[in-house]
């Protein structure tokens, strides 16, 4: 995604800084990412974040994005962080807003073999294997899946990053009945392109679709990255994270009009 945008970045020159998270989203989505294996825990964290996406997760404010805490170490014990990263150098980010479809419809795309509909213009390839859980049940709405996909990401200046994305999904039901989908993300070992000069160092995130309503979903995208480009010194942290919040927005739109065409 840095790399794919470095162009703009160059032109753009500045980018406004963004709000930090309020305490109970920045807080919520750490919790959900420590004790994501606990699914008693997943569903108190969710019970507690309903209200927030009700009431703001589909604002202009939402969509625009927020910057997150750092993690720390205890926060990404399960998962590990890549040799020589530090955690502190991954730069958080969270953004939220609506889709059209309802969250079984999202769940569905979630277990596809070729996930590159996320961002066409961008993944060269993205392929999912399902390596635990049992697909049909978790398209009905029940239990959990974990993922590991191949992926190789093109950017503007014709490099390509390939890395290991590992991605798990587990459904959550709340008291008030309402259903989620929560995934949670990591690069075990990061990737480079060919030179070594663009590279994903680390990244982990929170990945969430909320169903309020029956036929509509509210979204929820928590990321702390670390990538490198040949750019780097051209750009400062605010561009970064204008960047990724830009390329979740992407996403999202890449999602809705790929469900638009099915």
């Amino acid at each position: 995604m840095v790399v794919r945008c470095a162009v703009v970045v160059v032109m753009c020159g500045c980018a406004r800084e963004r709000e930090a998270a309020p305490e109970d989203l920045d807080g919520l989505t750490r919790y959900l990412y420590q004790n994501w294996e606990d699914e008693e825990l997943v569903g108190d964290a969710m019970e507690n974040l309903g209200p927030w996406l009700r009431q703001t997760g589909t604002t202009e404010e939402a969509w625009e994005g927020y910057t997150l805490a750092p993690l720390t170490d205890e926060v990404v014990l399960d998962v590990g962080v890549p040799p020589g990263a530090v955690l502190a150098e991954a730069i958080g980010v969270a953004l939220a807003g609506p889709s059209p479809y309802p969250v079984d419809d999202h769940a569905a795309l979630l277990v596809l073999e070729d996930q590159t509909w996320n961002e066409p213009d961008s993944y060269t390839v993205y392929t999912r294997e399902i390596t635990e859980g049992d697909v049909g049940a978790f398209i009905d709405g029940e239990g959990l899946v974990r993922t590991v996909s191949t992926v190789d990401k093109s950017g503007s200046f014709g490099v390509n990053i390939a890395y290991t994305l590992h991605k798990d999904y587990r459904w959550a039901t709340l008291d008030d009945g309402t259903r989620a989908v929560v995934g949670r993300s990591w690069v075990p070992d990061g990737g480079c392109s060919e030179n070594g000069k663009n590279c994903v160092v680390q990244s982990y995130s929170i990945d969430l679709f909320y169903g309020p309503e029956a036929a509509s979903t509210i979204r929820l995208m928590a990321g702390w990255n670390e990538i490198t480009t040949e750019v780097d010194g051209l750009v400062g942290e605010d561009l970064l994270i204008a960047m990724m919040v830009s390329g979740n927005q992407d996403i999202y739109a890449a999602t809705d009009a790929y469900l638009e065409a099915r």
